[in-house]
């Protein structure tokens, strides 16, 4: 994980989800931008791993990848137990919903305000639920099999700034819609690699005869 910018400190055990989201892109250490939608209507715009540092004890700091997660139990009294019945992760009782208790610097990451907080809201009240449909999951699971593009994303051609206009209108409005910054390199860099996420997939579609 590498980000400059505070990161939204929020990871919800929810049971009522099958998939994790991140808001925050500083929280992945790998990436790949890929369109798709929740649900409720929310859209994804990348896909990847994530490393979530947790408080294992009070003074010790452990970390646990977000696609294991789901191999440890859940109590909630405590938070989240590995087959042994030995606590790995806790639950943060300062904050409303079942949300980790992160390790902060140097060992985790600089965060923004929790959006739970029970101090913040004392009477508010949250539903979490993120569900994707397994068609969403099939598609991405396709997708992976295409050839991956370089770290490094060449300038956009011809045919890459005709879909943008016809899409986005220009650059700077695909930067906006994607929380990137139209002054950070590493942005534009991955506006090419969302470009490309996309046509390909739409190549793909068409090869299978959807519209």
């Amino acid at each position: 994980m590498s980000t400059d910018e505070p990161v939204c400190p929020d990871w919800v055990f929810s049971d009522n989800s099958n998939v994790s989201i991140a808001k925050d892109r500083g929280w992945f250490i790998s990436y790949t931008p890929f369109m798709s939608r929740l649900s409720n209507d929310l859209a994804v715009v990348g896909i990847g791993t994530v490393e979530i540092p947790v408080r294992r004890r009070s003074s010790r700091s452990g970390k646990k990848h977000s696609d294991i997660l789901d191999q440890y139990s859940v109590s909630y009294t405590s938070g989240l137990q590995d087959q042994h019945g030995r606590t790995v992760a806790y639950f943060d009782d300062k904050k409303r919903l079942f949300c980790l208790k992160l390790s902060g610097p140097p060992v985790g990451p600089s965060t923004a305000r929790s959006l739970f907080l029970k101090d913040a809201d004392p009477d508010g009240h949250y539903h979490i639920n993120a569900e994707w449909h397994p068609s969403e999951h099939a598609r991405w699971e396709a997708t992976k099999q295409l050839e991956p593009y370089t770290s490094a994303e060449p300038p956009y051609t011809s045919a890459d700034k005709a879909w943008i206009k016809e899409h986005f209108t220009d650059e700077y409005h695909l930067l906006q819609q994607y929380g990137l910054k139209v002054y950070k390199d590493e942005d534009h860099e991955e506006g090419r690699a969302i470009v490309r996420t996309f046509i390909a997939s739409d190549a793909q579609d068409a090869a299978n005869g959807k519209v």
